[in-house]
């Protein structure tokens, strides 16, 4: 049988789940990605799986046995403050209101560890590092296109070709014309490593697994990792240009985070 030549841009974990989908159905793929290796940067914080989408993908995909294997169920649970330090909802104790039972069953899973298990289940040599797309231009003979890299590289024939590395992705513009726009909302996101240990207070107010304290136009949401750290983000309603206007330097990280804090 002949199988289309299929081209994945991004190796986040929709592509590499989709690249898992394909060959595990003996459908050949390659995954294009823009990070040199698999270790060239942080994947973030955890997700969390829910039952009839993102664990549907991995049981068609032959893996979710491997997925059971690294999630963690306990980091479901949800902590909810006020801005005054009021708990309005805490699985960890079971005080507040519960979540609706539509909301149950969706383990978390750090994302360094859904990726390496994505990538460990590919066919060898599946994915291609350090390949930046910078555009996907139709073959003027043939219905196939071919991919422009930042390198000067150019990788020809593929009948499908799949957007999968976000916002501004490149295969977007031969689809349609819209695109992304600011939401009005910013924020900025930290990793505190060993945090029941280097900061016990902040481990018991995060609970096992996310915590949100809520105010006017703004929050700060805290989430518990499988390695021990508690990553929180700080979220804001502001203008675009905020960064740039805020007039706090952040080149300079000890005064920017105190002046940011203070804010």
């Amino acid at each position: 049988m002949t199988y289309p030549k299929i081209a994945i841009i991004g190796g986040g974990p929709a592509g590499l789940t989709l690249a898992r989908l394909l060959q595990h159905n003996s459908i050949p793929c390659t995954v294009f990605e823009v990070d040199a290796d698999r270790y060239a940067r942080t994947q973030g914080g955890t997700l969390d799986l829910h039952e009839g989408s993102a664990q549907l993908a991995l049981k068609l995909a032959g893996i979710y046995e491997q997925f059971l294997a690294h999630a963690r169920p306990e980091g479901e649970v949800l902590k909810i403050y006020d801005a005054t330090g009021k708990v309005l909802m805490d699985e960890n104790e079971g005080v507040g209101v519960k979540r609706p039972s539509a909301m149950n069953n969706r383990p978390e899973i750090d994302r360094v560890l859904l990726r390496a298990m994505l990538l460990d289940s590919l066919a060898e040599d599946s994915v291609k590092w350090g390949m930046k797309l910078v555009k996907v231009e139709p073959h003027p003979d043939d219905e196939t296109y071919n991919l422009h890299f930042a390198s000067g590289h150019i990788e020809t024939g593929f009948d499908i070709v799949v957007g999968a590395d976000g916002a501004w992705a490149k295969v977007r513009p031969l689809v349609t014309d819209a695109k992304p726009f600011y939401s009005g909302i910013s924020g900025l996101d930290v990793k505190l490593s060993d945090a029941n240990v280097r900061n016990p207070d902040l481990g018991k107010r995060t609970g096992g697994g996310m915590c949100l304290t809520l105010g006017p136009n703004k929050g700060i949401l805290a989430q518990r990792n499988g390695d021990g750290a508690v990553r929180c983000y700080a979220f804001m309603r502001a203008a675009e240009s905020w960064g740039q206007d805020s007039g706090i330097d952040f080149s300079d990280m000890e005064t920017a985070k105190k002046e940011f804090l203070e804010r």
